[in-house]
């Protein structure tokens, strides 16, 4: 199906490649675009920013190996006009970063501009989809879009649905994603996500294995490694997506969902040392730094 995609940042590059390379999924493999492969409007205010989004995204698809990326790339029509980037889109993903309101406006900008079967997404990375939806004339069509991946590779979409979205969205949502060659999963608009809760618990219980002594972080994160195949271990993870932010992830969560989400004491005290991970050079983890080479994890 067609999509528009509104923005030109890192999630609108991400949506974008992902479209193009959906193709060898939804053609079995042979690396030939599928019959009927969708088209993507990117639309962005300025041209420079959408001239430069396109460019990023060929530069993605020639890093990836993608087969045939010329073509792949003639099916992005990039815009500063919304009407014409909108016009024929089955769904359109609002991709930029802001508060609340100003997403839920919009949002109904953007409804102005479709028909009334057109489903209208959003990225979010927390609990606001229904809060959002509430400025549509048809909110039942609303739907959040949430994606997990290991190295780029494709993963989960969450379908996030407002209290008020209708079966419909959900399903047309779900049968973009799997053009894509993802996995999509529907939840429910609650605290955190679901794979957001799922991956702090983890990383919470890591932490107190390491205050309680259990083990070293090294060993903590071998045993998810090589014992249960991820590709990196609770404590490594943490560290690269900062550890500050984790504090602040999980003291939100306890706030809306209970003590089992009270960051550990050791994870306190990491960051009031500003050891906050691989940015900083020491978190839970050692992290040699990119002066001397590729920035992994050496010790524990």
């Amino acid at each position: 199906m067609d999509v528009a995609i509104i923005g030109t940042g890192e999630a609108a590059r991400r949506f974008a490649k992902a479209a193009v390379s959906g193709s060898v999924v939804t053609g079995h493999g042979t690396g030939e675009a599928a019959d009927g492969a969708p088209a993507i409007s990117l639309f962005g205010s300025e041209a420079t920013a959408v001239m430069d989004a396109i460019d990023a995204i060929e530069e993605a698809l020639g890093a990836a190996a993608e087969p045939q990326p010329t073509a792949r790339l003639d099916r992005i029509d990039g815009t500063t006009d919304l009407e014409a980037a909108v016009e024929d889109a089955a769904i359109v993903i609002e991709t930029r970063e802001d508060d609340v309101e100003t997403i839920r406006d919009r949002l109904a900008a953007v409804e102005e501009e479709v028909g009334p079967d057109v489903v209208l997404a959003t990225c979010i990375d927390r609990a606001e989809m229904t809060a959002i939806a509430v400025g549509l004339e048809r909110p039942g069509r609303a739907v959040g879009l949430s994606t997990v991946a290991a190295d780029g590779d494709p993963g989960v979409i969450e379908i996030v649905r407002a209290d008020q979205t209708d079966d419909r969205a959900v399903e047309t949502a779900a049968g973009f994603v799997r053009e894509l060659g993802w996995t999509p999963v529907a939840v429910h608009d609650v605290p955190g996500l679901l794979s957001r809760r799922l991956q702090l618990a983890l990383e919470a219980e890591a932490m107190r294995a390491v205050e309680a002594d259990v083990a070293t972080p090294a060993e903590v994160d071998a045993v998810m490694e090589a014992g249960f195949g991820h590709v990196e271990g609770a404590l490594a993870s943490a560290d690269r997506a900062g550890l500050a932010d984790r504090l602040a992830a999980m003291e939100e969560l306890a706030d809306e969902l209970g003590p089992r989400f009270e960051p550990p004491a050791v994870l306190d005290a990491k960051v009031d040392a500003g050891q906050l991970g691989e940015a900083t050079g020491e978190g839970f983890r050692v992290w040699e730094q990119e002066s001397t080479n590729d920035g992994t994890e050496n010790d524990g």
